[in-house]
């Protein structure tokens, strides 16, 4: 525990931490905000955490900032570690001046949730910064889209501060590229490259291997078309690291280390046209770097952009075209036919035919520029493509407001595989400046598989370090899932192998709708591995020998396609029904059925019990031109009868496509005490062990919009609570033995084309805890896991499976009535149902034209009673 005192000495606000826990302050360092006197202190020669202060709200926050992990650090020193007696440890630009931002959270690790981003794009204004390096990213459903793009593109096309970040470390497959580096157009994704000195210094190779992009560095293009990576640099370093590592250099790789190698560069070109009194705007920086970077031979167009960081002749380039004033303009393309950036063709609805587009062009002046240079703006462009399959005409004239062109593209004649083109515009009296624009043309042209065989593609392969072979194929319809089996013959040690399969399907990112696996092979060695697929729809299939994987690997690779297809791929049991069914096929060939499932996870959803909105003034919250950025604070209140797994699912993170337009959005769980028990961001699924007793969540959302706060007010939060003991499914062939528990479905084989009806009895019995509006969610699979095909015989994953509690549980308790009538005699019991015999009878009487007997009948009950 560490005692901080905060006051202010009439001039500043200070702080003062007890960072040996002694109580006595008088040994301690005096600081005030690092950005106001550039102090720092440590927690002690034994942990060697440094940190620093910053203090907000007038002096009632006291932030003391630790790194969350070394990778910043190392980032930094890439850029700019200075040292004066050791130059041979100096980062590429050493005499840059740094602005730290922190944007890793430490209560989610050190995942970044949107509002660190937002915060640090104000300090990079605050602070008349030039360069952003970003070595953060991950998967989007949609490129250069959402809240934090638009943010991004803002800092860069606005106040032209050239924005520098990592492209992705989720190759080799292609569509890969990670955001927002590889995914926004204002900014700069870098991919990673190797060189042979880097392999030999930092990574010590016993065999020289030729400079080649690292196998893991994430590859174009864009869902939408877009190159993806811009450019490359090296992707590895050894560099400072972080005191309480107690190293003082690691080597790291990734593209988080090829991004802050090329920001570096970069900086040393700012700091030659500043001496030069050159303006440069980040499209004047673009033009230069991307027209003069050096191609890596044998490297695809997706994996390296436009090459490899050419500093030296981007500044040389810069000096030449100075007085180029189209240069400041960035020329946006978009494909107004089948939207996107550019022309992303991959499915065999769309590479067996011609393909017509009109791609629209549009030079974009800053919003500042006089209105009389957008009126004289004109440029003569010639039109160029060197691909036979790509038609385009020759010649346009660009004027401001935009101008579009038609281009076809003929796959027809294109055998399968990968293939790249470009239409490039180029200045018609200017061509010595290179490429003005480019429309990324991608055609992925896919193979149909032999459907009439147990193994739909078999191929035998040949692997060196680094080689990344690419076969298309169109996934049958029907099909669910695919085993890949890896056969090796004779070879001298292991090999360390990547298999990564990736489809293009709507409303997902690569990390959805693919799987990357890892595989060390041994000589006369067999490997099977398994994924789900989405049938009728073309699929990747990368294997790549790892790049320091030495020797070279002969291998016979099969795939085999198998669809158990259910009629409902989201089954939902109805509780008030005593049996349901569901319907499977097999339209490939014969699968072994043998239907499972069981419900895991019991899901509660509880309403807020307060619900409040705020604008926020904070400083660190403020963006440019007064816009406010709005908060809403969500508060649910639950109790735990006993010790209980739970995952917190507030309702807008179960639909994952909400959160890019969304700013931020992160919970935060507390107990009676308020102590702080877990944190998680609206996607994670993160999971708490809890003790019985009473909690408060508090849910934050950000928006620049109050209106869609609002929206919120209501919100459930889902509280995913884990079975101690999973409730089983059982599932039977006919429906009356499903009601009386006989006759179980068991394992069979289901031939090609057919199909089986399943039975599923009401789970009994559910959950103690389970009440009327609770969710049961588990999984169901169809396929027999022991089966003698190849892989695991199933889907992997399975198929998911719900069921709405609804009924309560009959009351046992007596009533009063039901008390007072046990307590009767047998003599009393039987007068009773006698006279309740008499009343029914009476009933039948009561409308007849025997007035007499009914009269006769209701005279004696009267009289008895």
């Amino acid at each position: 525990v560490y005692d901080c005192v905060v006051f202010n000495d009439g001039k500043a606000w200070r702080a003062v931490v007890d960072t040996d826990e002694d109580g006595d302050l008088t040994d301690e360092k005096l600081m005030t905000r690092f950005r106001a006197e550039r102090q720092w202190a440590s927690f002690g020669k034994r942990v060697m955490m440094n940190f620093a202060l910053n203090i907000y709200d007038d002096g009632d926050t006291l932030s003391i900032v630790t790194d969350v992990g070394a990778h910043g650090t190392h980032v930094s020193g890439i850029v700019a570690a200075n040292y004066p007696g050791q130059p041979e440890l100096n980062g590429l630009a050493p005499g840059a001046q740094i602005v730290s931002v922190k944007i890793g959270d430490r209560r989610m690790g050190s995942s970044s949730m949107g509002t660190g981003e937002v915060r640090g794009l104000i300090a990079v204004l605050e602070n008349n910064c030039q360069l952003i390096n970003m070595s953060y990213g991950g998967p989007s459903q949609d490129p250069n889209d959402g809240r934090l793009a638009a943010l991004y593109s803002e800092i860069v096309n606005k106040h032209n501060v050239i924005f520098v970040a990592s492209a992705g470390n989720n190759g080799p497959a292609l569509s890969t590229v990670g955001s927002p580096g590889g995914t926004t157009s204002a900014l700069f994704g870098i991919g990673a490259y190797v060189s042979p000195v880097m392999m030999e210094a930092q990574y010590s190779l016993r065999e020289p291997l030729p400079a080649i992009q690292y196998t893991w560095s994430s590859r174009g293009p864009t869902f939408d078309g877009n190159l993806g990576v811009d450019f490359s640099a090296p992707g590895g370093a050894i560099a400072p690291v972080s005191n309480w590592t107690l190293q003082g250099n690691m080597q790291m790789n990734g593209t988080s280390m090829s991004s802050p190698n090329a920001c570096g560069g970069i900086a040393l070109l700012l700091s030659g046209l500043k001496q030069q009194e050159i303006e440069w705007t980040p499209h004047r920086i673009r033009r230069a770097i991307e027209n003069t970077a050096k191609e890596i031979p044998n490297v695809e167009r997706f994996a390296q952009g436009r090459g490899l960081l050419q500093v030296d002749k981007a500044f040389a380039y810069l000096e030449a075209n100075r007085d180029a004033m189209d240069h400041d303009l960035r020329f946006e393309v978009t494909n107004r036919s089948q939207g996107g950036r550019g022309i992303y063709l991959r499915e065999p609805f769309n590479t067996g035919q011609p393909v017509a587009s009109t791609i629209a062009i549009e030079p974009v002046f800053h919003e500042d520029a006089d209105n009389a240079g957008k009126v004289a703006f004109e440029m003569r462009i010639n039109l160029e493509c060197d691909a036979s399959w790509v038609g385009h005409p020759g010649h346009m004239v660009l004027m401001h407001g935009g101008r579009s062109f038609g281009v076809e593209v003929n796959p027809q004649s294109l055998i399968s595989g990968m293939h790249y083109a470009e239409v490039v515009g180029h200045d018609a009296d200017h061509p010595e400046r290179g490429a003005v624009f480019r429309v990324p043309i991608t055609v992925l042209k896919p193979e149909t598989v032999d459907t009439g065989k147990p193994v739909q593609w078999t191929e035998a392969l040949t692997l060196a370090p680094g080689q990344i072979e690419r076969r298309f194929l169109v996934v049958p319809p029907g099909a669910t899932w695919a085993d890949v089996v890896f056969r090796t013959g004779e070879q001298a040690g292991s090999r360390r192998i990547v298999m990564q399969v990736v489809q293009q399907v709507p409303g997902q990112s690569f990390s959805e709708s693919g799987t990357r696996q890892y595989i060390t092979i041994r000589e006369r060695d067999t490997e099977i591995r398994s994924f789900v697929v989405t049938g009728g729809r073309t699929l990747e299939v990368a294997i790549a020998q790892y790049w320091s994987s030495l020797g070279k690997t002969g291998c016979t690779v099969d795939i085999a396609f198998h669809g158990i297809v259910p009629d409902s791929r989201r089954l939902h049991i109805d509780a008030a029904k005593l049996v349901s069914q569901v319907d499977v096929a097999a339209p490939l060939g014969n699968e072994a059925l043998s239907p499972s499932g069981s419900f895991g996870t019991l899901r509660k959803s509880i309403r807020p019990s307060e619900f409040k909105t705020r604008p926020l003034t904070d400083a660190r919250d403020a963006l440019p031109d007064n816009r406010r950025i709005f908060e809403a604070e969500l508060t649910y209140k639950f109790n735990l009868s006993a010790k209980t797994t739970v995952t917190p699912r507030p309702a807008l993170a179960l639909e994952d496509q909400f959160q890019e337009s969304w700013e931020s959005l992160i919970w935060m769980l507390y107990d009676k005490s308020k102590r702080l028990i877990a944190a998680g961001s609206s996607g994670s699924k993160s999971s708490v062990s809890l003790a019985e007793g009473d909690y408060v969540l508090k849910f934050h959302a950000r928006n620049h919009q109050l209106d869609h706060l609002k929206k919120l007010k209501d919100m459930p939060l889902n509280l995913d609570h884990k079975l101690a003991k999973p409730v089983a499914l059982k599932f039977h062939t006919d429906p009356d033995n499903a009601l009386t528990g006989g006759g179980s479905f068991g394992s069979r084989t289901l031939a090609r084309g057919n199909q089986a009806r399943l039975y599923i009895a009401q789970p009994k019995p559910l959950p103690s805890t389970a009440a009327p509006g609770d969710l049961l969610l588990g999984t169901i699979h169809y396929g027999q896991g022991d089966s003698n095909l190849i892989g695991p015989g199933k889907k992997p994953g399975g198929y998911p499976v719900t069921l709405r509690v609804v009924l309560a549980k009959a009351d046992k308790k007596k009533t009063d009535a039901d008390k007072k009538r046990d307590k009767k005699t047998e003599q009393e019991k039987l007068a009773e149902a006698v006279r309740d015999l008499k009343v029914a009878h009476l009933a039948k009487l009561h409308g007849d034209k025997k007035t007499e007997d009914f009269d006769r009948l209701a005279k004696a009950i009267l009289d008895e009673t």
